[in-house]
Formats: C-alpha cells, structure tokens, sequence
C-alpha cells in the first residue's frame, strides 16, 4: 500500500490500525474533526480535518489515495438517535463511497460489526457471512446495518470494496470503557461467578490489534475485492471468567447455574442475553480465503485489556 486514508483513527481501532500500517504505508492520512487532539500515534501522519457528513470536507483527504480505510461511526451510547447514527454511519459512508468511486480508489475497506446478524443469540448455532440480517432495534445496529448493505450494493469492479465484521473488540492499551466486559469484571472481583452447565454458553470477542491486522490484509489482499468476512475468537463463558479471575488474581467461589435458567432470563431481561449466549460466529472463511489468523490472540487481548484498566483506574 502507498498512500491510505483512514477515518475514525482516534478510535480504539483506529489507533491499532494507524500504528500497524505506519510502518509500511508510503503515507498514512487520518481525517479528525475540526477541534479533534491528534492522537499521539498520529502525530506522524498525515492529518486532514473534516466530518464525514459533509462530503465537501472528503475530497482532498481521497484524492490520491490507494486505500481508504472507513472505520468512523457512531456508537454505543453516543448513537443517541436512529437519525443522528444514520447522519453519521450511513450518509457518510455514502459520502466516502461516492467520492472514492470519483476519485479512482483501488481498495475501500468499511469496518462492520456482527451486530447485523444480532450479537447474541439463546439457539446453538455458528453463523458465517451467509447469515440473515436481523439486527436489534437500536440506532447503532441498524445504521451499521444499512451502512454495510450499502457498500455492498456497490459494484466492486467500479470500488473493489470488501467488509469487515467484528464482534466485541478489547482494545488493549487504546481500550475504552466496555460496559459488558466491566460487568463481568466487577463480577469476578465480588467473588462470586456463575458457572453454567447443561448447554454451553459463549462470549465472541476480539483483540483490537488483531482486527487492525485483518483490516490491513482487506486493503492489501486481491482477493478480498467485493467480499465479506467475519474475524471472531469465541470462548467458553465459564473459560472467561476464569480468565479474568486469573489475571485479577483472585479466589472466587462458581454458583452452578443452569443455562436453561439463564435462557428464561434473558427472555425476561434482554441484558442477560450476554451470559445465556449461545451463538457464535466463524472465522473459516478469513482463515481460508486470506490466510489470516490472530497475532495476538484473545487471551493476550483481555490480559493486556484488564491491564490498561488497571493503570487507568477503570478497575483497581
């Protein structure tokens, strides 16, 4: 790659990623908002201010550019409003999609979330890229939703674009707050942890430099053009809390809990539906396709994750 261009690179993600293709993109561009600090790991790049809504603020950041990386969105919390997260996710793809088909992009990789197929699921099951889209009703679902089959409606030998699907991303040292993960921490540190048996439970999850390491494969890999692929790790709930208990260093008692017993929970409280969790999601055809496994690995991600919440106070 010689010159990449990518949005939302102060986000967790995005700093993985500018700091993984530094060192072999003859340029790097990052577009920041107006009054937006430049990251430390930015501080070498290339930095262009504008917000993706305004495609008037785009065009010089494309111009030139081999490969534009879109990882800029809202949410989570942030994505208030269905129509303040299709402002940002959905117009501003389009914005970027519009302006890289003007602008002669060879590679336009979008960031995409399992959110799409629904992140949790009390039905065993493995889906891959052929799933169903059936998103919550919520802005951020539904906006990345649309945002994807957006670019993929998108001729990929006019934009040799391809997709990026994750599920939750453990960022590392650039970590923010993940409110599942932090419950299941402050769990752990009460001492008492459910232990399901009967049917398995799941958590899917990633490392944030493992999935800026698979982005750079998309942008890179002639045989990414016109695809979608899933990245995902998935691990055993119980596996999970005894890792964090590990690496918090401390004794906690397993309460025997029944899956069906959560499964009738979640079906009462939908926040549940992270421990009564059933689906997972395969990474065979990231694997087979591109060649591309894990560098890090999830394991090492929540070690370094809870480490990075330690230092910054999040836990003690």
């Amino acid at each position: 790659m010689n010159v990449v261009a990518i949005t939302g690179a102060s986000g967790m993600i995005g700093r993985h990623l500018v700091e993984a293709l530094s060192p072999s993109a003859g340029q790097v561009r990052v577009l920041l908002l107006p009054n937006e600090p430049v990251p430390s790991c930015c501080e070498e790049a290339v930095v262009y201010r504008g917000d993706v809504r305004r495609p008037e603020d785009l065009s010089a950041f494309i111009d030139g550019a081999d490969t534009v990386f879109h990882l800029a969105a809202l949410v989570g919390k942030d994505a208030n409003s269905l129509a303040e997260a299709r402002a940002v996710n959905v117009v501003g793809t389009r914005n970027l999609v519009e302006l890289a088909k003007v602008h002669g992009t060879r590679s336009f990789v979008l960031l995409s979330t399992c959110c799409v197929y629904g992140l949790h699921g009390l039905e065993d099951e493995i889906l891959d890229e052929n799933g169903p889209h059936v998103p919550l009703d919520r802005p951020y679902d539904r906006s990345k939703t649309e945002a994807e089959e957006l670019v993929t409606s998108e001729d990929p030998t006019q934009l040799p674009w391809s997709v990026l699907q994750v599920p939750v991303v453990l960022g590392g040292a650039h970590t923010v707050d993940k409110p599942n993960l932090l419950a299941l921490i402050r769990m752990t540190r009460f001492g008492f942890i459910p232990y399901t048996f009967g049917d398995r439970t799941w958590a899917n999850y990633v490392y944030a430099g493992d999935v800026a390491a698979a982005l750079a494969c998309l942008g890179a890999h002639p045989l990414s053009a016109g695809e979608v692929f899933i990245f995902n790790e998935t691990v055993s709930l119980n596996d999970l809390f005894a890792w964090i208990a590990r690496e918090l260093n401390v004794v906690v008692s397993r309460v025997p809990v029944p899956s069906f017993a959560l499964r009738l929970a979640a079906h009462a409280h939908r926040r549940l539906a992270v421990l009564a969790n059933r689906r997972r999601f395969s990474s065979e055809k990231i694997r087979s396709v591109l060649g591309y496994s894990p560098r890090v690995g999830l394991e090492e991600g929540l070690r370094l994750t809870i480490s990075h919440y330690r230092r910054t106070g999040l836990i003690t």
